[in-house]
């Protein structure tokens, strides 16, 4: 089953477990504010959703890839840029900063 967005899969979430989906998001709740481990909510997510255990699956794997693919704008004037390219910018800002510093160092120690 194809679904187009998370809301999509929380609400055939919702359908399968009609009455007891209340259950599901307070426990889903709770491990994401870390009162529950990863062991416990596993038992009530399989417990609760049984063979349609793969929505539960689908809905945090579409979280994270919507989590991911989020725009960045570092520059009101600049279009957003995606977050893998700030990243890249990061790690090269850092290397620079790092080589600047070896420079300073080098600069400093010859004079």
């Amino acid at each position: 089953m194809h679904f187009n967005g998370p809301s999509e899969i929380k609400r055939s979430i919702d359908d399968k477990l009609q009455s007891q989906s209340h259950e599901y998001w307070n426990a889903l709740s709770n491990f994401i504010q870390s009162r529950l481990t990863k062991r416990e909510l596993d038992e009530i997510v399989l417990t609760l959703l049984g063979e349609h255990v793969n929505l539960h699956n689908k809905l945090l794997l579409t979280i994270l890839q919507n989590a991911c693919s989020i725009k960045i704008n570092t520059n009101l004037n600049q279009q957003p840029v995606k977050t893998n390219s700030s990243l890249r910018l990061l790690k090269k800002s850092a290397s620079l900063n790092t080589s600047n510093k070896s420079n300073l160092l080098r600069n400093s120690n010859s004079n």
